[in-house]
């Protein structure tokens, strides 16, 4: 008997889970395309990586959940970054909207839209090969179970078949593709993410071998991305305006600085909201009575009070984003008491990254020397991510490859159309 699908396109496809954005690519077999999974967006191919929780009981992905939580950020709970909770032994379960939802719950929520908007453009979604970072964490059990947990997920979102591939990997058959059918060459893939960094070094075109593993010289990586960055300005040039330092008198009469407790969750936008908690309210107000900044608190409590953390960290991106065109940007933010205008210069920025700079450098380094090959020995370096675009982070290997030796596709969909790639051969 054979059967005929009208309408239906029987393909594979790959999935690039990010941290900040994800996106879709299709394989029917004769070609790969990215694929709209966020009619909402500006950019279809790419879905912000968010959820938005209203107390009615709806649930918001992507563009709209944005979209909904500028509209009224009192209706709900608005998620970012969650992806990064898979690895974390520390977060059991939050309560949203009356239920209890752990790492995969969250995940699966959004996978399940997802899923959904890619079957609404007429194909059947259920073979997949799913991205995952070299380093979902340093501690081989914890990554290992926040492989198991993105499993877990996609199955209850809808997926039949899911296999994993490493992001970098995954950039490099995109740039094998490029490669004239007669060309053969080493390639170091750089693969920067929101959470993590990864590394791989690996032998691509010609004379390649059947299974692809054999190919893979070695794989590194590191647990610094975009958000990673993120902090550190929040931390370094805002956190000031928001009672970082800030010096108050306690019951006892001795003056003490704002409480670690406090300030280190304005690290994280997504942490801010943890400081709602009652108690943590009323403490902030006792210390501004006697704060040596006033005016910083004053904002910590709006901050707080108008849950705009996630607005905040925009502003500090935004910034971060223009650094890589201009020599100086300015975090502007008037959603305060006191509103905040910081002018960072690029210079500034760099000092501030420096630590992150040099753990990424000496990931690299590793990673070649485990590959057994020389630097010169390297022919290509090819770079993905929104990350890569930042200067200092491609002096790295500007400096150390040569600059003529870098190429780099769509920084924001190179991962999700090679995973396309090797879903064509998974299945």
């Amino acid at each position: 008997m054979v059967c005929t699908f009208i309408g239906v396109e029987m393909a594979t496809y790959g999935l690039d889970f990010g941290t900040t954005n994800s996106s879709l690519s299709m394989n029917t077999g004769n070609s790969v395309r990215m694929i709209g999974i966020d009619p909402f967006s500006s950019n279809p191919e790419l879905m912000r990586s968010v959820l938005f929780f209203t107390n009615g009981g709806r649930i918001f992905t992507g563009q709209s959940a944005i979209d909904q939580y500028v509209e009224d950020i009192s209706d709900g709970r608005f998620m970012r970054s969650f992806k990064t909770l898979l690895p974390s032994q520390s977060f059991t379960t939050t309560n949203v909207g009356g239920r209890q939802y752990d790492a995969v719950g969250l995940v699966t929520v959004f996978l399940t839209q997802l899923r959904q908007n890619a079957l609404r453009v007429g194909n059947e979604v259920d073979k997949v090969v799913i991205g995952r970072p070299v380093v979902f964490s340093e501690d081989q059990l914890m990554d290992q179970q926040a492989q198991d947990r993105l499993l877990q997920a996609a199955l209850r979102a809808g997926f039949k078949e899911v296999t994993f591939q490493y992001e970098p990997i995954a950039a490099a058959l995109l740039f094998e593709a490029s490669l004239p059918p007669n060309q053969s060459r080493f390639v170091l893939v750089g693969d920067f993410g929101g959470g993590t960094s990864d590394f791989t070094v690996m032998r691509v075109g010609a004379n390649r071998s059947i299974h692809r593993k054999n190919d893979i010289l070695s794989l590194g990586g590191v647990y610094i991305g975009g958000d990673t960055f993120d902090s550190a300005l929040m931390w370094e040039r805002v956190g000031h305006r928001l009672g970082r330092g800030v010096k108050y008198t306690n019951n006892l009469g001795h003056r003490r600085e704002m409480p670690e407790s406090i300030v280190n969750n304005l690290r994280h936008w997504h942490t801010i909201s943890m400081l709602r908690d009652r108690k943590i309210r009323t403490q902030i107000l006792d210390m501004m009575e006697t704060a040596s900044d006033r005016q910083a608190l004053e904002n910590l409590d709006r901050l707080i009070d108008d849950n705009t953390g996630y607005f905040l960290f925009r502003c500090i991106e935004e910034a971060k984003c223009l650094l890589s065109s201009c020599e100086e940007a300015t975090v502007r933010f008037d959603g305060l008491v006191h509103p905040i205008s910081e002018t960072i210069q690029r210079v500034q920025f760099e000092q501030i990254a420096a630590a992150s700079l040099e753990k990424i450098e000496r990931c690299v380094d590793d990673t070649i020397v485990a590959s057994g090959l020389a630097i010169d020995q390297i022919d290509t370096v090819f770079l993905a991510g929104g990350t890569s675009q930042i200067p200092c982070v491609r002096r790295i290997f500007e400096t150390k490859f040569g600059r003529d030796k870098l190429a780099q596709q769509d920084a924001f969909t190179s991962v999700a159309y090679g995973l396309g790639l090797s879903a064509g051969t998974e299945f």
